[in-house]
């Protein structure tokens, strides 16, 4: 079985502190990849879940997916990347800008912003241009590149400048739902997209996630992809993970 390498999103970073905790504050079923690692690993996969900076720079974030590989795979280890949302652009940068196309097969990128976010561009226009708040967040200490890195202008130069690799097998999940269906807090977003790209899951729209061979579309919005629930009676996300690697390998060997 291939090892698997999942990829966090924007923030993922600030899931795994929570599930970890500060002293006796622990919120284990937070965890970025919960229920989706546990899955995969029953299937047979070795998973692997690099750690990146929650909000810093699509540079950045796949340099420490390099060199987190550097230091966990085995030299003649075989590798699919799967990428969440904004790291579905880290694994595409990895790719075709540090290397990693030497030793990984195909990605699959799921709800990634590949064409960017009108989300990233409403934050952008009111928080920095109006009021330099991600200027302040970056004195402070807290690099937000990121967040500027997801906006549909710098989406296209990103495109432009990072070619698919020739070896590697691109495959791609998208996401929809209706607004009301929406966890409360994706709502906002999910109205802001549907005006200026049409349907989505409240953070990227169903258009920008296609990148490569569209294997399928969920009917969850963004949070609920990863297996993220308001209650455990809700159905969980993490056998179209499973079913989703299954068809990427059945592909690959077609």
């Amino acid at each position: 079985m291939a090892t698997v390498v999942l990829c966090q999103g924007f923030f993922g970073r600030f899931f795994e502190l929570a599930a970890d905790g500060i002293g006796p504050v622990r919120v284990p079923s937070i965890r970025y990849f919960g229920g989706i690692k546990e899955i995969l690993e029953a299937d047979g996969h070795r998973v692997l879940t690099p750690q990146t900076h929650p909000s810093a720079s699509i540079v950045r974030r796949a340099t420490q997916i390099r060199d987190f590989l550097g230091k966990e795979l085995h030299s003649d280890e075989r590798v699919l990347l799967v990428g969440h949302s904004m790291g579905g652009l880290d694994c595409r940068h990895l790719l075709t800008h540090l290397g990693g196309d030497r030793y990984v097969d195909a990605l699959l990128t799921v709800a990634t912003p590949h064409q960017g976010s009108a989300v990233a561009d409403f934050c952008e226009r009111h928080l920095e241009q109006r009021v330099g708040f991600y200027g302040i967040l970056n004195k402070t200490g807290l690099n937000v590149e990121g967040a500027v890195d997801l906006t549909r202008a710098k989406a296209q130069a990103f495109n432009r400048e990072t070619p698919d690799c020739p070896g590697v097998r691109y495959f791609s999940i998208n996401t929809r739902t209706p607004v009301a269906k929406m966890k409360p807090f994706l709502r906002p977003g999910g109205g802001v997209l549907t005006r200026e790209e049409g349907p989505n899951d409240g953070l990227v729209s169903a258009t920008s996630a296609i990148w490569g061979e569209l294997l399928t579309t969920w009917p969850l919005d963004h949070f609920s992809t990863l297996d993220k629930r308001w209650r455990a009676a809700t159905t969980s996300a993490a056998p179209l993970w499973r079913d989703a690697i299954r068809e990427v390998q059945r592909r690959l060997s077609a």
